[in-house]
C-alpha cells in the first residue's frame, strides 16, 4: 500500500456518525444557533450544496448562473456566521470558534475546513473523504471570489492549513496514472489542482468538540478493522463469471448498447483524459447500469458476461441483506458495500433493487427514515465511485428520478420469443445429457412461453425425473412434464412425478 493510501486508511473515521445524527439542518430553519453541533449541522448542509454546485460549474461553466450562485452563497456564509456569533452569547463557547481563533484562520481557510469536514462527515471509504485541489479552488472562487492563484497559495505546502496539520494532501488516482497533459498545461493546472486534500482526524475532533460526534481513528491490523473486513465479506457473494456475451440471449441492439458503454471502461484513460470526456460526464469514473425485467430473463447472466468481458470478478450483494434492525448498522452496511466497490475493482451486482427504484417516502416511521437514509446515501455514492455497479430488478415501473439520473444505461430484458427460447433450451441442455430421439426442442420453445430461468429449471427437473424413473435418456415426456409443473408454479422439489409406463406415482426427489 502506498504511503498516501495508508495515511488515508489510518485516518478513516466513524464515517457515518454525522449522517446518523441527522446533520441536515437548513439555515433558514434556525433563528440563532444554540450549540456548536447546531452550527456545524447547518454548515455541513450548506457546504454540501456548495460542493454539488462546484462540481456542476467545473464541467458546465455558465457565467450568469455562476454569478447568481456566488452572490447567494456569499450572503449565506454571512448569515451562517452572524447566527453563530449571536448564539455564542450563551454560556458555552463554540469549539469551532476556538479552533478558528487558535490557528488564526481567514474566511477562505475556514471555508476550506468546512468543505472538507462536510465531505468527511458523509464519506464512505477512505478515498471518498477528500476533495481535489481543483474543486477546492473553484469552491473558493464560487463562495469568496478568490482568484485561482490565491486559492493555490492556501493549499500549498507552506500554508497555515498544511503546516499546522489541519489538512493533509496526497496524489489522486489520476495524478498517479499520468503526467500533466496538454489540457492541464493550457488550463494552468499545477500539482495542487491534481492533488487530493482531506481534513485530519485531530482537526475534525477539535472542531466537533463533542464525544457524541467524535471521529474515531482506525488502524490497519486492529480487531475492529478485521471485524469490519469480515462484515464486508459477509455482504458479498462471489459468482462465477464464465459466461460470454454470445451465451446471453438478448436482442442484438440491447447487447450493442451495453458493449458501447463497456468501451468506456476498456479505454478509460483515452475516453476521460485524451478525449476530455470528463468535462461531459463529470467526476464519476464508474459505470451504473439498471437491468429490469421478469425473473429468469437473463439479468444476472448478463452481469456475469460483463465481468467475463472485462476480465473482472463479479460480486453479488443483496440490498435486503444490508437492512439491519440496529440503529446505524444499515448505513454502515451501505458504507461497507461501496468500500467493496473500490477494493475489489470488479463488478458489483446489486440484487433485489426494488427498494431503491421506488420514490422515497415521507418517512412517517423509523423504518421509513432508515430506508430513506440508506437510499440517500446510495444515491450520493453512485455519483462518486470508480467501479461498475449493476442493479437488477423484476419490477421497475416507478423509478425514483434521482436514481434514474444516475444510471448510465437502463436495459429492459424482454421475455424471449420462440426463436430465442430455442437458443436458450440448447444452451441449458449439456452435450453430455442423453436425449431420446423424440425430443423436439423447437416444439418445446413454441409451446412454452418461458424465460431462461424457467427453461433451466425444466431441464434440471426433467433430468431428475428420468433418474428417478431409472431411464437411460431424457425423453420429450420428461421435459414436457417438467414444463407443466413450472406452469403450475410449484416448487421443483415438491411435486409428484406423473404416471410413466406404470400405474405408480412416485414422489419427485
Amino acid at each position: 500500500m502506498s504511503r498516501w493510501s495508508d495515511e488515508m486508511y489510518m485516518h478513516g473515521l466513524n464515517k457515518l456518525k454525522l449522517f446518523q445524527l441527522g446533520y441536515y439542518l437548513e439555515l433558514d430553519d434556525v433563528e440563532d444557533f444554540e450549540s456548536n453541533d447546531e452550527y456545524l449541522k447547518a454548515a455541513i448542509t450548506l457546504f454540501n450544496e456548495i460542493i454539488g454546485d462546484t462540481k456542476y460549474f467545473l464541467h458546465k461553466p455558465s457565467p450568469e448562473i455562476f454569478e447568481d450562485k456566488s452572490a447567494r452563497y456569499s450572503e449565506k456564509l454571512k448569515e451562517l456566521e452572524k447566527k453563530k456569533e449571536n448564539g455564542e452569547d450563551g454560556e458555552d463557547p463554540f469549539r469551532s470558534t476556538e479552533f478558528y481563533e487558535e490557528h488564526e484562520l481567514s474566511e477562505e481557510e475556514k471555508t476550506i475546513v468546512l468543505l472538507l469536514l462536510s465531505k468527511r462527515g458523509v464519506g464512505i471509504s477512505p478515498s471518498e473523504i477528500s476533495l481535489d485541489g481543483e474543486s477546492l479552488i473553484h469552491a473558493l472562487k464560487l463562495t469568496h471570489g478568490t482568484p485561482p492563484e490565491e486559492g493555490r497559495k492556501l493549499l500549498s505546502e507552506d500554508s497555515i492549513l498544511l503546516e499546522n496539520k489541519i489538512i493533509k494532501s496526497g496524489k489522486s488516482k489520476r495524478s498517479h496514472r499520468r503526467p500533466p497533459g496538454r489540457r492541464d498545461r493550457e488550463r494552468g493546472y499545477s500539482e495542487i489542482e491534481r492533488s487530493k486534500y482531506y481534513l485530519t482526524g485531530d482537526a475534525a475532533n477539535a472542531i466537533l468538540g463533542t464525544g457524541e460526534m467524535e471521529i474515531k481513528e482506525e488502524r490497519r491490523g486492529s480487531s475492529n478493522s478485521r471485524k469490519d473486513r469480515k462484515m464486508k465479506e459477509d455482504l458479498m457473494e462471489s459468482i462465477d463469471p464464465e459466461v460470454s456475451f454470445s451465451d446471453v440471449v438478448l436482442p442484438q441492439e440491447l447487447k450493442d448498447s451495453i458493449l458501447s458503454l463497456l468501451a468506456q471502461e476498456s479505454s478509460k484513460e483515452k475516453f476521460l483524459d485524451e478525449w476530455n470526456m470528463k468535462s461531459v460526464v463529470g467526476e464519476r469514473e464508474g459505470i451504473n447500469l439498471l437491468f429490469s425485467g421478469p425473473p429468469g430473463t437473463g439479468k444476472t447472466m448478463m452481469a456475469k458476461a460483463i465481468g467475463n468481458r472485462l476480465d473482472k470478478e463479479v460480486h453479488k450483494v443483496s440490498l435486503s441483506d444490508m437492512v439491519n434492525v440496529w440503529y446505524g448498522e444499515t448505513e454502515k452496511n451501505v458504507g461497507r458495500m461501496f468500500e467493496l466497490v473500490e477494493e475489489k475493482e470488479g463488478v458489483i451486482l446489486l440484487d433485489e433493487a426494488e427498494g431503491l427504484l421506488n420514490m422515497r417516502s415521507g418517512a412517517v416511521s423509523s423504518t421509513d427514515a432508515t430506508e430513506n437514509r440508506m437510499v440517500n446515501l446510495i444515491l450520493q455514492e453512485l455519483e462518486e465511485h470508480s467501479g461498475i455497479i449493476i442493479m437488477t430488478s423484476n419490477l421497475a415501473k416507478s423509478i425514483d428520478p434521482a436514481l434514474e439520473r444516475r444510471m448510465d444505461l437502463k436495459v429492459k430484458f424482454p421475455v424471449p420469443d420462440a426463436k430465442e427460447r430455442e437458443k436458450i433450451w440448447e444452451y441449458h441442455i449439456p452435450n453430455e445429457l442423453p436425449l431420446a430421439e423424440d425430443v423436439n426442442i423447437e416444439t418445446l420453445a413454441r409451446k412454452y412461453d418461458f424465460p431462461g430461468g424457467k427453461i433451466r429449471n425444466a431441464v434440471v427437473n426433467a433430468a431428475r425425473r428420468s433418474l428417478m424413473c431409472e431411464e437411460e435418456v431424457v425423453t420429450q415426456e420428461d421435459l414436457e412434464t417438467a414444463c407443466e409443473k413450472e406452469l403450475e408454479g410449484e416448487k421443483a422439489m415438491d411435486y409428484y412425478v406423473g404416471e410413466k409406463k406404470s400405474d405408480d406415482s412416485r414422489r419427485y426427489a
